[in-house]
């Protein structure tokens, strides 16, 4: 009787505890760009353009971005600044779906991640798969450098991408490689930015504008009357 009391009171303490460590990931940090956090050995500075909901470190000890959300209002870059703030800071950093939202007043061709600093992409097997949606359509993704992710495809104006979610391995996960040394600690910066196209003006426009230019070069060609004195 009293073997059986103590291991159900040890299977209720361990249910506890399991409870407990899974609530602590539960809810995500949300981080509002010109803000920062620090999880995982890592402080995490968006831009101001950039909001991060983070879940935490996950079992396989890589670091959680469950979403991020990005609005660009010009070509920019806009980043996401990790500092290494301890020595046993995560090596991965898992993003795990995105939106992107264009209001540049232009269509994109080609949108990037990159990277400087200590950090890098694995594989391409390891990134986004190129989205699809209304006004969406990236239809290729090359890896070259390590550091450079590069979307090519369109993204029209006001046209929201997402990224991420399609599978479980459509995510970006990048190799943070931190420091082990304490006093040379490694920071690195995710890079984003579209690729605008110039806006030009249409054609109708431009005929317009070359018939006028040249009504007004005849004009000053043409010889003025002579003032007749009466």
């Amino acid at each position: 009787m009293r073997v059986l009391v103590k291991t159900s009171v040890t299977a209720a303490l361990s249910l506890i505890l399991g409870i407990g460590a899974l609530s602590s990931f539960a809810a995500p940090v949300t981080v509002v760009g010109g803000n920062s956090t620090s999880i995982g050995g890592w402080q995490i500075s968006p831009d101001p353009g950039i909001n991060l909901n983070i879940t935490g470190v996950n079992s396989s000890q890589a670091l959680v971005i469950q979403s991020e959300s990005a609005t660009f209002n010009n070509g920019g870059p806009l980043n996401v600044t990790f500092k290494q703030i301890s020595a046993d800071a995560v090596a991965n950093v898992d993003l795990q779906t995105a939106t992107i939202a264009n209001s540049t007043g232009a269509d994109w061709s080609a949108y990037t991640f990159s990277l400087t600093g200590s950090a890098s992409f694995e594989s391409v097997s390891d990134v986004f798969v190129p989205p699809v949606g209304t006004g969406v359509n990236y239809n290729t993704v090359s890896l070259n450098p390590q550091t450079t992710v590069k979307y090519t495809g369109t993204q029209l104006n006001d046209a929201v991408s997402t990224w991420g979610g399609t599978t479980s391995t459509d995510q970006l996960v990048i190799s943070t490689d931190p420091s082990t040394n304490s006093a040379v600690e490694s920071t690195f910066v995710l890079d984003q930015a579209p690729t605008v196209n110039e806006v030009r003006a249409p054609l109708a426009v431009w005929q317009s504008l070359t018939g006028l230019l040249f009504v007004i070069f005849i004009t000053m060609l043409r010889p003025s009357k002579p003032i007749s004195i009466a």
